[in-house]
């Protein structure tokens, strides 16, 4: 193969990446990431109206929303 031809330069395949490796391993043993705090109940109570605000205009936007904005769309008037 072409890749086999090439002069060697004399580094191993892993040393490039052994560094690499060791700093993902140090960060996944690293346990201070995965711990978690306490939030205030005030906190929580405006997180979860935010995230209802959030589905109601996913939900019920399009009702809402001004599908012309150049009123090209004509309606006819139902008697």
């Amino acid at each position: 193969s072409m890749f086999q031809q090439l002069p060697g330069t004399g580094v191993k395949p892993d040393q490039f990446h052994s560094k690499t490796r060791d700093y993902f391993r140090r960060l996944a043993k690293d346990a201070s990431r995965y711990t978690s705090s306490i939030s205030d109940p005030d906190t929580n109570v405006k997180q979860v109206k935010v995230l209802q605000l959030i589905n109601a205009y996913r939900f019920r936007g399009h009702q809402h929303a001004n599908l012309d904005p150049l009123g090209l769309w004509k309606q006819e008037r139902v008697a």
